[in-house]
């Protein structure tokens, strides 16, 4: 008996806070012309504002996997960001002969080849938390030399190359350690999902730092460095917020012996 009036107890709450949820926005819907015209700006971004928090509250509540997951989600925006604007910066800023800018590419991924096939071998010797944390910790120095250089071109063509190799060759650990954690701390059920989601995100991200360089960019390294300096930052704060290796297993395993005792 007392468990069924604590569940119509629950039951009422929710539906409470959810027409409180309902009741406030038709309050703030009509009431959004008005606002504008008197504070300025534009309302819209408000009801944006609310969808952004709405959508971070929910991977919060993923959070053993989508942390690892918006890592490596970030780490290739940067990526991209690089890929996408380094011919400009190299052949048109810096004059590169464009038969040498390739060279000049194929250095980065040399430098991933290398650090992919070390980090067989790191994988069996440390943990893969403190893999990534280790790797991003790297990029990211190396992306506030590339940042600084971006900003006051005081190393010219090579201050952007050389710390942007080391930025570049990190992918080789932050990417399989990124993937091989988040399919570890999902749950049995959804790990197909959390794969899908990974290449979604991976490659989708593209997107994010085409468009950034598209509006911002000016012709100089400056937007460039700065998008990938951000997103690498970003990418190390996800990987320091990530749960240790095992604790999410850990956690679904003993919620099954629970459930099934």
């Amino acid at each position: 008996m007392d468990g069924s009036r604590r569940s119509i107890s629950f039951l009422v709450i929710l539906s409470a806070f959810m027409a409180f949820a309902s009741l406030a926005t038709d309050i703030y819907l009509p009431a959004m012309p008005v606002m504008q015209d008197d504070l300025g700006g534009s309302a819209v971004l408000t009801i944006t504002s609310f969808l952004v928090g709405f959508a971070i509250a929910q991977l919060l509540r993923m959070r053993p996997f989508m942390t690892n997951t918006l890592c490596v989600t970030f780490f290739y925006v940067a990526a991209y960001a690089f890929i996408t604007g380094s011919p400009i910066i190299y052949i048109r800023h810096f004059g590169v002969d464009p038969q040498y800018y390739g060279f000049l590419f194929g250095v980065n991924v040399l430098g991933l080849m290398t650090v992919s096939f070390f980090n067989r071998g790191l994988v069996n010797r440390f943990p893969l938390s403190t893999l990534l944390k280790a790797a991003t910790v790297i990029a990211s120095i190396a992306a506030l030399w590339l940042l600084a250089d971006g900003l006051t071109g005081a190393l010219g063509l090579w201050g952007i190359v050389v710390p942007m190799f080391f930025v570049f060759s990190m992918n080789g650990i932050i990417a399989a350690r990124s993937n091989a954690a988040v399919l570890s701390k999902a749950p049995d059920k959804i790990t197909g999902a959390a794969a899908a989601l990974i290449g979604a995100l991976q490659y989708g991200s593209g997107m994010i730092s085409s468009v950034l360089l598209a509006i911002f960019s000016d012709g100089t390294p400056a937007t460039m460095c700065i998008v990938i300096a951000a997103f690498v930052l970003c990418a190390a704060a996800m990987a320091f917020l990530s749960e240790p290796d095992g604790a999410s297993k850990n956690f679904h395993s003993t919620t099954k012996i629970r459930s099934k005792s």
